[in-house]
Formats: C-alpha cells, structure tokens, sequence
C-alpha cells in the first residue's frame, strides 16, 4: 500500500525501519513515488508518467533533498509532449511561414495582382 509522508532524507530513515513502508509518495510533488528494495535502507526514486514508471535515480546515492531541487527540471526533460511530432511541426510551421515572408520566397504574380486592380477600378460603387 501507498503511504503519504513529505520527503526528506530524515522521514526516509525513520520509515526504512518500518517493514510496512514500501511505496511512499509526496502529496506536494505529484507523481514522484520512493520504493524501498530488498536491502532496506536503499530505495529507488520514481517519476510515473501517463502511467509510466521512469526511474530517476536511487537512495542514497540521490537524496531526497537533491531529487526535489532536480524534480522541475526532471519533469520539463521527460515531459512526453516535448518531444512529439506535433509540437515539433508546430513549432516549425511559423518558423517557416517566417523565413519564407522575410526571404520573399512566396509572393502573388504580378498577373494576379493586375487583374484584380483591374477588377477593382472597373467595378468601382
């Protein structure tokens, strides 16, 4: 079962002695879940995803202090829409409408432009 405790490398300690403390988490940092091993006083700190366990580091190795002063970046690195397709051809399509206005890649033929001033004039109200 899931205990709520705040993270710190003093209530890890306290708890490390306590068998029914397996799987712990923060109310205050969702999705980051500490699991303790088999050799009770090391754990493994998560980060659960859309359902997706992603290991970020083991205790002590990594404290909880350090684990929450990463946590932001963690989160920004793994963030599943950061690195789809989608947001990548979002981000590229007004970079080339961009490049392509400054450029004059792409403008109207003067045969359009004539014609439709010519269009205007003729049919002025």
């Amino acid at each position: 079962m899931t205990m709520t405790v705040a993270f710190s490398d003093a209530e890890l300690r306290r708890r490390a002695e306590d068998p029914a403390a397996v799987l712990m988490r923060d109310p205050r940092h969702p999705g980051l879940y500490f699991r303790f091993t088999e050799a009770r006083p090391r754990g493994t700190w998560s980060l659960v995803v859309r359902k997706k366990w992603l290991r970020i580091g083991s205790y002590p190795e990594l404290s909880a202090k350090a684990v929450l002063a990463a946590l932001p970046e963690t989160r920004q690195r793994l963030r599943p829409e950061a690195s789809s397709p989608h947001s990548q051809m979002q981000q590229s399509i007004p970079r080339l409408l961009r490049f392509a206005s400054t450029k004059r890649i792409w403008r109207p033929s003067r045969r359009c432009c004539n014609k439709m001033t010519r269009y205007a004039t003729r049919y002025k109200s």
